[in-house]
């Protein structure tokens, strides 16, 4: 299973390092094949009890409102990203309040957009973050940053964990998550980020290098478990098998999703 997780990742790596360094349309292009991949994963997750994603307006737009969220993030648009989201609020709600006056939505209709909504915020909302410290000076370097603490901790946790790992961290949610990985997980992003910070981010000053890496890596694990609770929930092991060894892509950047808001934040900060 290693060899292949290894495999795919070494695949991977040069072609989004160099979609991030692009910036712009490679950029733009990365951030939203992911949106709309981890998406339907999400979906699919969503629905797991119904067989698959229902095939209403509610659901399908919401996969035109991802990239165009996206578009506006990756120029720098924050006014224009957070439009789009209360746009598709509103179009949801029209379209929830037409199905209901027809006497074909009921209950589901509101289920179904508040499933469309959850999924529009978690998944290219957050990627919309990331595209906003892409779109800001040094936004290659900082990218990279986010991407080497949050991956640098998922590996880390993951060898610490299956070495190491004694004590459960969350059993009710992931019943193969140790304390001492969690704790793996923390050191691997705080030396992943300095070793970023040492050759790009120079000006970043020790303290704030570290609690960045701290947040992050908190954050992620909190969407590394977020995910699989909506997992267990569903009764579904992996959000696909998309990525060989990893599961789906949703199972690779869920750290990401929950990252990439306290990433910001920092941005705006530092």
């Amino acid at each position: 299973m290693y060899r292949t997780r290894w495999i795919t990742a070494l695949a991977l790596i040069p072609v989004v390092l160099t979609l991030v360094y692009l910036g712009d349309l490679f950029f733009f292009l990365l951030v939203s094949a992911a949106a709309l991949l981890a998406m339907w994963e999400y979906y699919v997750i969503l629905f797991a009890a119904e067989g698959a994603p229902r095939k209403g307006l509610i659901i399908w737009t919401s996969f035109l409102f991802a990239p165009l969220m996206l578009y506006f993030a990756c120029r720098g648009e924050a006014d224009y990203v957070l439009a789009v989201l209360v746009l598709n609020l509103v179009w949801g709600g029209l379209l929830t309040v037409a199905r209901s006056g027809r006497g074909a939505g009921g209950t589901g209709g509101g289920e179904e957009l508040l499933r469309q909504i959850a999924c529009v915020v978690y998944i290219p909302g957050a990627l919309a973050l990331l595209s906003l410290v892409r779109s800001m000076p040094d936004g290659g370097h900082w990218v990279l940053f986010i991407l080497v603490v949050v991956f640098a901790g998922d590996t880390g946790a993951l060898y610490t964990g299956t070495f190491l790992g004694k004590h459960k961290l969350c059993p009710a949610v992931s019943p193969n998550k140790t304390i001492e990985g969690s704790l793996g997980g923390v050191v691997a992003s705080v030396a992943g980020g300095f070793i970023v910070k040492l050759f790009l981010l120079r000006e970043i000053p020790a303290d704030a290098c570290l609690l960045f890496c701290l947040g992050v890596n908190v954050a992620g694990q909190l969407g590394d478990l977020f995910e699989s609770a909506a997992k267990r929930a569903a009764g579904v092991k992996d959000s696909g098998g998309l990525l060989p060894g990893h599961g789906g892509l949703l199972d690779r950047i869920d750290a990401l999703l929950f990252a990439s808001p306290v990433a910001f934040l920092f941005r705006l900060v530092l």
